[in-house]
């Protein structure tokens, strides 16, 4: 894994993950290294440019296999970070979300925190809306366009 280009901060000190780069591996000591390094630079970021402590999350789930996906380490990171990072997350957005990743999804959410799933939106496209690495608007809101529709993790089934 690049891990550079898999999980990096985008404008505004926000976080972005392409997702599809993700692959399983023997050890992941270094890909979390690097998680914990950009996620404490972009509160650093934060504080310097004088921005409240809340950061969003940016998935991009296009072309992601369930093949690589690690359901051991993402059920690890999970609570790993909900405890590193406690209330700091203000919204996690999943774009380009596939079918499949609703049977994933259904097994992933019950280790995430009823608090921390309330944060999780699904963002559907209208139209020809294409999702870009940073969002398109200097607030870093992922639908600053408007031609998206945002819904709830709990309401999923919309999704599809």
């Amino acid at each position: 894994i690049n891990y550079k280009e898999f999980y990096y901060i985008i404008r505004d000190n926000n976080i972005f993950i392409k997702a599809d780069l993700f692959r399983k591996m023997d050890d992941y000591t270094d890909l979390l290294t690097h998680i914990i390094t950009i996620t404490n630079e972009c509160l650093k970021l934060r504080e310097e440019k004088k921005q409240n402590k809340f950061f969003k999350i940016m998935v991009d789930l296009k072309n992601v296999k369930l093949k690589n996906a690690d359901y051991d380490f993402i059920k690890m990171l999970i609570p790993f970070l909900e405890e590193a990072y406690p209330n700091n997350l203000e919204k996690m957005y999943f774009h380009n979300t596939p079918f499949i990743f609703k049977t994933a999804y259904s097994v992933i959410r019950h280790f995430i925190h009823k608090e921390t799933r309330q944060k999780i939106i699904f963002v559907k496209k209208k139209k020809n809306n294409t999702l870009k690495d940073q969002p398109s608007n200097d607030n870093g809101n992922a639908n600053a366009n408007g031609n998206d529709i945002e819904i709830s993790e709990d309401k999923m089934d919309e999704l599809f």
